[in-house]
């Protein structure tokens, strides 16, 4: 048995609602790949930033873009055995941009030059980009500036 829709009224209500439901959901799922690209980010910032803490300056070299290797390693001479991060905050909010799959983390460094016992804070900005391909972040704005001027 077939039914019959008596005017086309009817169909294009049933239309509207698939077609509501069918943004619906892609925004639903869009929402869901920002969460999980946050909570990744989350973690590869904490990460990155701990691997400088402990210098461990080969593990935070992972996530430089190939472009600021050279950079990065320079920055990261001029630190070896002269500064000690004693710790690291992550300062939200985080900057999105969607549209360029990126983001600006603010970091607050706490540290001390080995040749001084003072105390230092200073804020660092980092920028990152997500690589769909490797479903990866990248970090294409180390910003060591503070940690390396005296």
């Amino acid at each position: 048995m077939r039914m019959r829709l008596k005017s086309g009224g009817g169909l294009f209500a049933v239309i509207s609602i698939c077609m509501f439901l069918l943004v619906f959901l892609s925004a639903c799922s869009s929402m869901n790949k920002q969460k999980d690209s946050e909570e990744n980010l989350m973690k590869v910032v904490e990460r990155y930033n701990s691997d400088l803490r402990w210098s461990n300056y080969k593990e935070a070299s992972f996530w430089v873009e190939p472009s600021l290797q050279e950079s990065f390693w320079s920055q990261a001479d001029r630190l070896e055995g002269r500064l000690r991060i004693t710790d690291f905050e992550i300062r939200p909010p985080i900057m999105w941009n969607s549209e360029k799959n990126a983001a600006e983390v603010t970091i607050i460094y706490h540290f001390y030059r080995t040749n001084d016992p003072r105390i230092e804070t200073g804020i660092s900005h980092q920028s990152w980009r997500y690589l769909p391909e490797q479903k990866a972040w990248q970090l294409i704005r180390p910003d060591l500036g503070v940690l390396t001027s005296e």
